[in-house]
């Protein structure tokens, strides 16, 4: 029988195909060579070689793909924030802001009043009303402070209304929260008295301010001064009733000067209202556009 045109008929031919893509017959032609252990060797090493690219390139595709997503979410969140414009304040009420600087200013005047002890005008800007009996002893908002500073210091020459009834001596026996009560007091009017000088030179430069390029104002914010002074002037309130041993089922008597131990003053009402008031003036100082 003839042999076929294209098959070869020398068997140590080298193949010129891979084992798994010959057919056959074409196998059997190159038996002899494919029996070789050097090729069978060649081969092993090439399927490892394979192997492990490919085993290399899928982590990098893994990771970069982790990257671009990444890169995209970060990308997302600016484009984000950068859609969310700042707010344009197209109006300022300058009426708004003055009331806001005399509320400051009543609130400095109120300590400075009640420091200096001027005559027939300390008694209205007290914060405590210490009955001893049938005299009203009064403590200014200073007082406090400068109870805590006669204390640090025992400079004798300090006189301090607040340290002769409160701290002198008084301590020793006292329960937890009255001792926190009497520190925690002064510490309150320190507060309102800086809140109040910053928030009077705010103020001032609020009213002052003019429009910029754009034609918006700069807003001025008093929100968290107006808070802070009126959570001091709560401490102040409940500060009081703790150090002078009175319960809070008496804050009735003490608010309205019936109690006979001691009461609140007008200066107490006044740093617990005024930063109210202030509070609601920042709400409409300025308006917003829509």
């Amino acid at each position: 029988m003839a042999k076929k045109k294209n098959e070869p008929t020398n068997q140590n031919v080298t193949p010129i195909k891979p084992m798994d893509e010959m057919s056959d017959s074409e196998f059997i032609t190159y038996a002899d060579y494919l029996s070789s252990p050097y090729y069978r060797a060649y081969m092993s090493a090439k399927c490892r070689n394979e192997d492990a690219a490919q085993t290399a390139v899928a982590p990098v595709r893994q990771s970069g793909t982790s990257v671009e997503k990444k890169s995209a979410a970060k990308e997302g969140k600016r484009n984000k924030k950068s859609k969310k414009a700042p707010a344009l304040y197209v109006r300022k009420r300058t009426g708004a802001l003055a009331v806001i600087f005399i509320v400051m200013l009543l609130l400095i005047a109120i300590n400075v009043v009640g420091y200096l002890n001027i005559e027939n005008v300390s008694g209205y800007v007290a914060i405590y009303n210490i009955v001893d009996g049938d005299n009203n002893i009064r403590v200014s908002v200073l007082d406090p402070t400068i109870a805590i500073v006669r204390a640090l210091t025992k400079n004798e020459a300090v006189e301090s209304v607040y340290f002769t009834y409160f701290i002198d001596g008084n301590l020793d026996n006292a329960d937890f929260l009255t001792k926190v009560s009497v520190f925690a007091v002064p510490v309150a009017s320190l507060i309102i008295v800086l809140f109040a000088v910053i928030g009077l030179i705010k103020a001032l430069v609020a009213m002052c301010s003019k429009r910029k390029e754009n034609g918006c104002f700069a807003k001025y914010k008093f929100g968290f001064l107006s808070v802070a002074m009126l959570l001091c002037g709560a401490i102040t309130f409940f500060g009081g009733l703790y150090v002078a041993g009175i319960k809070l089922t008496d804050a009735l008597e003490f608010i309205t000067f019936k109690s006979t131990v001691m009461n609140a003053g007008y200066g107490l009402y006044a740093i617990i209202v005024l930063p109210i008031i202030s509070w609601i003036m920042t709400c409409i100082a300025y308006k917003k556009q829509k």
